[in-house]
């Protein structure tokens, strides 16, 4: 949006000098509308929104001048959409685990059982596997997620 001071006539799109047509060359370049149909500066419709996504621009009128100014006012509204996501986020709340208990079920497991016969990624792969379910059983977590307004707001949760 702005006060553009060129002359051009956007019925047709035709300017009026070659800087007027470098100009709108420039527009079609981009692939903007021009969304101002209303003079906004006597009979010239100097103050233009331009936009290159259908539909984002709606509503727009054309008022009087504010306070003193020579150019009326150009309001309009800009569609503003989100895909809704779930915003709630997990954290491990690592003060409240029970890594005493996560210890002594470590030692009960037989590793070199578990673990043979395997390749070093499978072998990883179970190691990790098992550390999870653990995490899981001993370690609480918070929930934190994003209220309408933007806040963030964490509650305790339980084990795993």
């Amino acid at each position: 949006m702005g006060d553009f001071s060129l002359h051009i006539n956007w019925a047709n799109q035709i300017g009026s000098s070659a800087e007027e047509e470098d100009f709108l060359e420039c527009i079609r370049d981009g692939f903007l509308n021009q969304y101002v149909e209303e003079p906004t500066r006597g009979q010239a419709i100097l103050d233009w929104v331009l936009c290159n996504e259908e539909g984002l621009v709606s509503d727009l009128v054309v008022q009087s001048p504010l306070g003193n100014s020579d150019h009326n006012m150009v309001e309009f509204c800009i569609r503003m959409e989100s895909d809704t996501v779930n915003s709630e986020t997990r954290v491990l709340n690592l003060n409240k685990g029970d890594f005493e208990g996560m210890r002594r079920e470590l030692a009960r497991i037989d590793w070199q059982i578990i673990l043979k016969g395997l390749t070093v990624e499978m072998q990883w792969q179970r190691f990790k596997d098992r550390m999870d379910e653990l995490q899981k059983l001993f370690i609480p977590v918070w929930r934190k997620y994003k209220t309408e307004g933007g806040s963030t707001v964490a509650d305790e949760g339980s084990q795993g």
